[in-house]
């Protein structure tokens, strides 16, 4: 799913409503680094699938709090993925808060399906 845009601010700014991901745009961000940089693509959670996983949950969040801080103030942006995200089912609204900071890497993302984040430019 693409549910995301990165804005002028570096800051993801969530679509009004997550767009399936097909073969189409799939091949159009493959061609583009620039343009994959700036979308941020999420998959369903395959759990122990997932090299991210360990100890029964997933451990992007903890990684990303590492590096942001965890906190449990300030508003939230309406968020179409929210009802279905691991990591608020697992973390709650702290990773709503640090969620925007995080980009996808994309040419993982397209081949596995799994989410691979980043932080700052730097990988968690």
């Amino acid at each position: 799913m693409l549910f995301g845009v990165v804005g002028t601010q570096g800051v993801v700014e969530p679509l009004s409503r997550p767009i399936p991901v097909r073969n189409e745009l799939v091949q159009i961000v493959r061609k583009s680094e620039a343009l994959a940089q700036n979308l941020r693509f999420a998959a369903p959670c395959v759990e122990g699938r997932c090299g991210q996983w360990s100890a029964g949950r997933c451990t992007v969040p903890m990684r990303v709090f590492e590096q942001l801080g965890k906190s449990d103030e300030g508003r939230l942006s309406w968020c179409g993925l929210r009802p279905e995200c691991r990591w608020y089912a697992q973390e709650g609204l702290a990773a709503c808060r640090v969620c925007p900071q995080v980009r996808t890497h994309v040419s993982d993302a397209l081949e596995t399906g799994e989410q691979h984040a980043s932080s700052g430019g730097e990988n968690v």
